[in-house]
């Protein structure tokens, strides 16, 4: 009777430890799985913004769509926010608080009314014909060659060269919100692999215990 009370006695204390053993290794497990889901969500978001790079550096390309770009243009804007929400929210588990999220953010509403003078003036252009006038080719040879020719209107020389100064600061910003993001990707990258590396040891650590409980209980 003493040795079956010791015999309970050793199980029941295995069950409690496997129990909590278990209830950590779920933890590890869920954070390794936030941790998977906020890279993904990070190389979507790193994807997002090379779009709105090459949308920027297009109307500054040798030959340019001018709708075609904006058309891009505005799909890679309209997902942007919501792409970023997602990625702040699958962070807050693992990475609270990051300072490089409020700076995106902030960069990114400095953005959009670069981006809306940006589009204003191209449907200025396009109301005058200038649009029409440039064609496909490159916007900032067509300034040059207008700056040589006479009888171009003052008023569409400021607007092309203010459109070129706005392009050149979105994509000053647009490599400002890259360098952020790849900072914070830097930072995802090591909290993933230790999130995944202890996930597995608890993991280990449960089916030692388990198989150390079976054990002891058939050799009893």
């Amino acid at each position: 009777m003493i040795k079956l009370n010791h015999v309970t006695s050793i199980a029941v204390a295995t069950l409690v430890v496997l129990a909590v053993a278990a209830f950590m290794a779920y933890r590890q497990v869920a954070l390794a799985r936030d941790s998977y889901r906020a890279e993904v969500a990070m190389q979507e978001t790193l994807a997002n913004v090379r779009q709105l790079q090459i949308a920027t550096r297009a109307l500054q390309s040798e030959r340019a769509d001018f709708d075609a770009i904006r058309h891009d243009w505005a799909q890679a804007r309209d997902s942007f926010p919501r792409q970023l929400q997602v990625l702040d929210a699958s962070l807050t588990a693992i990475l609270p608080n990051q300072p490089q999220l409020r700076r995106i953010t902030d960069t990114w509403d400095r953005m959009e009314t670069a981006h809306g003078q940006v589009n204003l003036v191209l449907t200025h252009l396009k109301e005058a014909g200038v649009q029409a006038q440039i064609g496909t080719r490159s916007l900032v040879l067509s300034y040059q060659e207008m700056l040589q020719q006479r009888g171009t209107p003052d008023a569409v020389l400021g607007e092309i060269g203010l459109l070129l100064f706005q392009l050149e600061q979105t994509d000053r910003m647009v490599l400002e919100i890259e360098f952020e993001l790849r900072d914070l990707a830097r930072n995802l990258g090591v909290r993933t692999s230790s999130t995944v590396r202890n996930s597995l040891t608890a993991v280990a650590v449960v089916l030692g215990i388990a198989t150390v409980f079976v054990v002891g209980l058939l050799i009893r």
